[in-house]
């Protein structure tokens, strides 16, 4: 798979509370596209990491989770139109980018998610 759909536990709500499903695809070093709540992109560069938005639109990123599903099906089918060779060089272009989450994930600690704590 060129990119992973993280479909986080909660999507509606004021929530960020990133899971195991997020930091698989950080992990791995790979692109990823999340359905989650309201504001999760946001605060996931808040904590210093980076998304795709230089790739593919990411403005369903704070819509409300059922118009983030158009959105992101809209994403996939862009991506799956790709031929192997253009996946190849978006993942070659991507490599700053997907080595900058892995480092910033290996570098967290829980003091990172303090300023989200009370966060309304």
């Amino acid at each position: 798979f060129f990119v992973e759909l993280v479909c986080e536990t909660y999507c509606i709500g004021n929530s960020f509370f990133p899971t195991e499903k997020i930091w698989r695809p950080i992990a791995n070093r790979k692109p990823f596209l999340i359905y989650a709540a309201p504001n999760y992109y946001h605060n996931l560069r808040m904590l210093g990491f980076r998304t795709f938005g230089n790739w593919w639109d990411e403005g369903f990123t704070e819509d409300d989770p059922l118009s983030q599903i158009s959105q992101i099906k809209t994403v996939i089918d862009h991506i799956a139109s790709l031929e192997q060779p253009e996946l190849e060089a978006l993942y070659i272009d991507m490599q700053d980018t997907l080595e900058h989450n892995y480092q910033t994930m290996e570098q967290l600690s829980s003091r990172d998610f303090i300023k989200f704590r009370n966060q309304r």
